[in-house]
């Protein structure tokens, strides 16, 4: 790679998020940066595929540390931050597809700390993947949804994740329009 090209890649200039009143530019808790992390801001998931990432983390959390009981608060979240829509059933539908995923997947789901200030503002490579193939299936883009989760479950089978995503997407609202441009190029690149 020529160092122009090292200068075009945006995941190399990404800075961390500026936390209000810090002087930081990385989370007070002083996470690393990893190469393939994104900034939620510039992932292109909408207000509901933001919601399942914060369900999805609060049961990571849960799964974790049993004692935090955090599984209380992702219901609490859905049925507040999806008005209008069955937030518990959500919610278990959310936990459905991340116990088919924890079945299937091998190695250790990394995720983002919902609790830190810094942190949630950051998706890992593995929460990508995950909303990326909620994201393809609310779009009807099932191959691409096929894909992701394959790469999330690394190459182990994926059947029954992907028929929990399927039922979960059609829980939720409708899309008509593609996957966002910044997803599509994050994805590509």
């Amino acid at each position: 790679m020529t160092r122009k090209q090292d200068s075009e890649n945006p995941r190399q200039n990404r800075r961390w998020p500026r936390l209000p009143g810090s002087q930081q530019d990385r989370p007070q808790c002083g996470r690393p940066q990893k190469p393939k992390d994104t900034l939620l801001d510039e992932a292109g998931f909408d207000q509901v595929e933001t919601v399942c990432l914060t369900l999805a983390r609060l049961f990571f959390v849960t799964f974790a540390t049993p004692a935090s009981q955090s599984w209380m608060r992702a219901f609490q979240e859905a049925e507040q931050a999806l008005p209008g829509l069955d937030g518990r059933g959500i919610g278990f539908q959310v936990l459905d597809v991340l116990k088919a995923i924890r079945s299937s997947r091998r190695s250790v789901f990394m995720y983002s700390n919902p609790d830190c200030p810094g942190c949630q503002r950051i998706v890992t490579e593995h929460e990508f993947r995950l909303i990326s193939a909620l994201s393809a299936l609310r779009r009807d883009q099932k191959q691409y949804a096929q894909m992701q989760l394959m790469l999330l479950c690394e190459g182990n089978p994926t059947g029954v994740a992907l028929s929990r995503m399927a039922q979960l997407a059609r829980a939720l609202p409708c899309v008509e329009s593609p996957t966002s441009a910044a997803q599509d190029q994050r994805l590509h690149s």
